[in-house]
């Protein structure tokens, strides 16, 4: 109904209608929460109160002012000219906080020297609005700049102007997102996702049921495989899986945020070398799966030309592989067997050395020298 050039005015519009009104028809409550008489703290306050609306009106600014509020979209299509949104760019502000025009609103609602009910009310239900909103454009601004955006999340704080090491997670995914899912688009990651997908085909089956990848990541495999769900510890990967269509949830693998007996199927490619406590995964994975279950792994065998690269690129400090633990198919089958799974077949890829051209084939079997191995367990039936 409404044309995509006028639709960001029209938002700013009928939202700021709703905020005039809200204004109009608001009602004060009795009651004061603080009130602070001294001049010095009641100073500092209204000064705070001052930055804040100072951040907003900046902030506006820094970008496109006019491209916020929707108004250069509208002016381009009545001049006939294609829109494209302004490049990607950190200045001012936004070399501190990812979202300084939300911190700014923050800063303004809740330093008040006195803070009455209806101003708390108010001040609450918003700063519950600006964190969800924010988590919500941070998935859109991910899903559009990719890689650019991924390494801005990992130097720069998302609303607290805090030094970036300061309680922020170690998983480099939450860095690097962007760049490990383009990987799969390059020549060299088309090869060799073609290839492992093929070879959890061959495990996986075409069985049916309700399916979950846990390290889902990105989404790729989930996305390729028909697999509606997944859950990860990275949000900026969720984001990113989400985009593809996939119904995921924020969670590790040794605390799966899933009820007992939810799942007829799990995948987990290339997720336990990353986990901290991978009997635990095991048997979180054999909880969520209901009797008759499968479970299809995916790994780099540690004893592989791959698994020794990789483990070698680790050691000289890259980002992924400096915090992975790579194990051989036979210790991934002793742990699966020891969470009370039953070993029912394999397959293997990458069977030529790496940093040489892939010959498209796979084994069906344990090849500890392949690049990667597929391993499929079953969850025993109730005697």
């Amino acid at each position: 109904v409404i044309p995509p050039a006028a639709e960001r005015s029209t938002y700013v519009l009928a939202s700021s209608l709703l905020l005039l009104l809200l204004f109009w028809q608001w009602r004060p409550l009795p009651g004061v929460v603080w009130s602070f008489d001294s001049p010095v703290a009641a100073g500092l306050l209204w000064a705070s109160f001052t930055v804040g609306w100072l951040i907003v009106f900046v902030s506006t600014f820094l970008i496109n002012h006019f491209d916020l509020l929707g108004l250069r979209q509208v002016y381009l299509s009545f001049i006939g000219k294609p829109y494209s949104p302004p490049p990607f760019q950190t200045p001012l502000f936004y070399r501190i906080v990812r979202h300084p025009l939300m911190l700014g609103f923050l800063i303004a609602f809740w330093a008040a020297p006195t803070m009455t009910y209806g101003h708390l009310l108010f001040a609450a239900v918003v700063t519950a609005y600006v964190l969800v909103a924010v988590r919500l454009e941070e998935r859109d601004l991910l899903a559009y700049y990719g890689q650019t955006y991924s390494v801005y999340q990992g130097q720069v704080r998302m609303l607290l102007p805090l030094p970036t090491g300061a309680g922020r997670p170690t998983n480099p995914m939450d860095r690097l997102a962007g760049e490990y899912d383009q990987w799969f688009d390059s020549p060299e990651g088309k090869a060799i996702f073609e290839q492992e997908l093929d070879c959890v085909r061959h495990v996986k089956g075409s069985e049916a049921g309700r399916w979950l990848e846990v390290g889902v990541g990105t989404g790729r495999f989930a996305a390729a495989l028909g697999i509606r769900e997944g859950t990860d510890p990275s949000e900026p990967a969720l984001a990113l899986a989400r985009s593809r269509g996939v119904d995921v949830l924020h969670g590790e693998a040794e605390k799966l945020p899933y009820q007992d007996g939810t799942f007829d199927g799990i995948l987990v490619v290339v997720t336990l070398c990353f986990v901290a406590d991978p009997p635990g995964a095991m048997a979180e994975c054999r909880r969520v799966l209901k009797p008759g279950g499968r479970v299809v792994i995916g790994i780099i065998p540690a004893n592989s030309p791959w698994g020794r690269l990789y483990a070698e690129k680790g050691r000289q400090g890259h980002p992924f592989y400096s915090t992975a633990h790579f194990h051989t198919a036979g210790e991934v089958i002793s742990l699966a067997e020891n969470a009370g799974f039953a070993f029912t077949g394999a397959c293997s890829c990458l069977l030529d050395p790496p940093n040489s051209p892939q010959e498209k084939r796979f084994e069906k079997d344990v090849v500890e020298s392949a690049g990667f191995a597929c391993l499929g367990f079953s969850k025993p039936q109730p005697n």
